[in-house]
């Protein structure tokens, strides 16, 4: 797994970050934990994300298709770590704005 990046501030909300998904599982570090993120896939194919467990983008099981979105919102500070791929041999382009 590759761990790309950690948030040291408290409070406020998170800048747009895009993220380039492959194969490899993508770890994002939620630091502090998030209270909610929407992820929009722009693809060009599915991405596969899960939320402080990798079972979904490990098992490739429940797709985000491309120009769909995802929200994400359990009114507590939860969110601790996001996980994403794409299927062997595919890439999307994934923007996710995280609040904490």
């Amino acid at each position: 797994m590759i761990k790309h990046m950690e948030m040291a501030e408290q409070g406020g909300m998170l800048h747009p970050l895009r993220i380039p998904v492959t194969a490899a599982i993508y770890e994002l570090t939620c630091s502090p934990n998030w209270y909610s993120c929407t992820i929009f896939n722009d693809g060009p194919n599915p991405v596969y994300p899960d939320v402080n467990r990798d079972n979904n983008a490990r098992n490739l099981v429940t797709p985000l298709n491309a120009t769909e979105n995802l929200v994400i919102d359990f009114e507590q500070p939860k969110i601790k770590y996001l996980y994403m791929r794409c299927a062997a041999g595919q890439t999307a382009a994934v923007r996710v704005f995280g609040t904490w």
